[in-house]
């Protein structure tokens, strides 16, 4: 019954998503988003991972409609169905939040960030803080000249990407393949550790946006403007 459920609720998004909503970025580019889970529910923001996409988000359409959350997902730029920009920053794209917030009614939102989604959720909250109630990190990577060494995973799915890209579209083919049909957590769990080993608060407040003085080294909002 539950596979069943998961199926329907996923038929109905794809059919929602089959035009992405869009909205324009100072009057040249277009942002792509689509909306998961409860259309009345508390709203937030889904800032997908590196590569990825706003279809991300699909995966957490039940769950969210179970437990009334409104998903908000936008493409980055050059990523799904949103326009490029070229050297853009990490600051700039940090106004993706406020234009998808705009786009939908919405005032302020938490924001979700998964893996290279980090840095732009941390600076979307540096940036507007009064459109960003919270940030929540999940395997959260940092951006190389920030966090230092790339990871193997980032620089194995660079390669693939700029040497053989048909190969690389397979695999993350194949990767939706498997989450149509499975539980999400098959594909999530790639990114992450086992369950135990995470903290227990697995990600840092962030009072009015700012980067704190807590620091014993660790990255704040301010490294990412």
């Amino acid at each position: 019954m539950a596979t069943q459920r998961r199926e329907a609720d996923r038929a109905e998004s794809e059919d929602a998503d089959a035009g992405p909503k869009t909205v324009s970025l100072d009057g040249e580019r277009r942002l792509a988003y689509a909306e998961y889970g409860a259309p009345e529910g508390t709203p937030v923001v889904f800032c997908h991972g590196t590569p990825g996409s706003r279809r991300l988000g699909e995966l957490f359409e039940t769950a969210a409609r179970e437990r009334g959350v409104r998903i908000l997902a936008p493409d980055r730029p050059g990523f799904g169905a949103s326009s490029p920009w070229p050297g853009r920053s990490i600051t700039d794209t940090a106004r993706v939040v406020p234009a998808v917030l705009d786009d939908a009614g919405v005032g302020c939102a938490g924001l979700i960030a998964f893996s290279g989604g980090c840095p732009y959720a941390l600076a979307a909250a540096g940036v507007c803080p009064e459109r960003v109630e919270r940030v929540d990190v999940i395997a959260g990577a940092t951006p190389p000249d920030v966090g230092g060494d790339d990871s193997a995973i980032r620089r194995l799915l660079t390669g693939l990407a700029t040497r053989t890209p048909t190969l690389l579209g397979g695999l993350f083919r194949g990767q939706t393949w498997l989450a149509r049909r499975l539980d999400p957590s098959v594909v999530v769990g790639q990114y992450t550790d086992d369950v135990e080993s995470v903290p227990e608060p697995v990600a840092e407040e962030i009072p009015g946006g700012g980067g704190g003085d807590d620091d014993d080294g660790g990255i704040g909002v301010d490294d990412f403007l």
